[in-house]
């Protein structure tokens, strides 16, 4: 352990630089160990780390209070790149916690299933939207699409869906390109979808108005 050493007003900073180290030092081993700090005496705000529960504390109100047990809380970025660094998984960000609610402001790329209990909400408010404007020619591009069968080559699990590629011929604001793969915006094709089969009974109706 480092001694604590004064220093005064009157000091040169280049001559103090020693002495301000040797009390940094000081400071961080009276603040972690197998015991207590007692020099200085603890004050109120005071942090000391137990290496030997693992936990760490703050002073406060007279006593030491556990603020994090470190044996509990999630993986640290690197230690989470190490467990699941076979699977791909990017950890650059904070993690979702069990019973957390978590707001991201980042994009989120899963490679596996996704299963939600409750239900999934997007942002569609008027109020937050600007320049809008009635999809037209929605038949035609539907038109343009087709619905597969495929298994994925990464788990060789079997799915429906479309082409992305199909889909960016259409219109290129419904797929999203991360690295050298292309993602479908299925909410937004859902619209032209519903304005396809609004332009499609329209059709019907003057038919049925003709006859």
């Amino acid at each position: 352990m480092q001694n604590y050493t004064e220093i005064t007003e009157n000091t040169n900073l280049r001559a103090s630089l020693p002495q301000i180290l040797n009390n940094d030092k000081t400071a961080l081993s009276n603040s972690s160990g197998i015991a207590w700090p007692t020099t200085p005496p603890p004050s109120d705000g005071r942090t000391c780390y137990r290496s030997d529960q693992k936990k760490l504390y703050m002073y406060a109100d007279g006593g030491w209070k556990m603020i994090i047990d470190f044996a509990k809380t999630p993986l640290s970025v690197q230690d989470a790149d190490a467990k699941y660094a076979a699977k791909s998984h990017n950890h650059d960000s904070a993690y979702a916690r069990k019973a957390v609610d978590e707001t991201f402001a980042k994009s989120v790329t899963i490679t596996t299933n996704l299963t939600v209990g409750g239900i999934i909400y997007n942002t569609s408010d008027m109020k937050a939207k600007t320049d809008i404007r009635k999809i037209t020619g929605a038949l035609g591009k539907v038109k343009q699409l087709g619905g597969y069968t495929y298994k994925l080559k990464a788990s060789g699990q079997a799915s429906v869906g479309v082409l992305a590629q199909d889909v960016e011929a259409v219109d290129k604001r419904l797929v999203f390109k991360e690295e050298d793969k292309l993602a479908v915006n299925y909410n937004g094709l859902v619209a032209v979808l519903i304005e396809a089969v609004n332009e499609l009974a329209q059709k019907v109706e003057k038919l049925e108005k003709g006859h």
